[in-house]
């Protein structure tokens, strides 16, 4: 893939960004339905994370999590919260969110603004806070930064790993996006 098509990508990325993603993910808040955003946002980690990193599902994963998702604007530190384990694979595949016995943590969900939750910590009974629309917020804000590092990459024609992932990603057929 040359670096005139990978930008091409990365702008009909970006635009899927803003006209599906977030409208999606902040219509299914708005209408009382935040599993739906918050599988969103699960599932859009899931993808960028594809982009950036050639390893196995769990392990891209969790390298999004750490290299994106972690220096949030939220200030939530989502490695400490396992995210794959703890919170992904049950709520996309069981829509549970967290057992203990499958990953650290479990969570209690909330969606509206709530007296002394701190999205990202622990409520006394040990479960961890999860506001559906910060983590939303934070996961876009995640895959824009990724998708600048990328940017800056092809800027400075540098065949960098996140480059290299990304091309190699974007070679494998995933290209049905369509611009902005």
């Amino acid at each position: 893939m040359n670096n005139q098509k990978a930008q091409f990508l990365v702008q009909a990325i970006r635009g899927n960004l803003s006209s599906s993603a977030w409208p999606n993910m902040k219509n299914a808040i708005d209408g009382g339905a935040p599993v739906a955003a918050l599988l969103y946002g699960l599932a859009l980690i899931g993808t960028m994370s594809g982009f950036c990193c050639t390893a196995r599902e769990g392990k891209r994963y969790n390298q999004f999590v750490k290299d994106y998702l972690s220096n949030s604007l939220s200030g939530c530190d989502y490695r400490k919260l396992d995210l794959y384990k703890s919170l992904r694979c049950d709520m996309i595949h069981g829509l549970i969110p967290g057992r203990p016995k499958k990953g650290k943590h479990t969570f209690r969900l909330i969606h509206a603004e709530a007296q002394r939750c701190v999205h990202g910590t622990r409520a006394a009974d040990g479960k961890v806070w999860f506001h559906v629309g910060v983590f939303c917020s934070d996961v876009l804000g995640a895959a824009r930064k990724f998708l600048d590092d990328v940017q800056q990459a092809l800027s400075q024609k540098s065949e960098s790993t996140i480059l290299r992932s990304f091309k190699a990603r974007m070679d494998k057929g995933y290209t049905t996006m369509k611009s902005g």
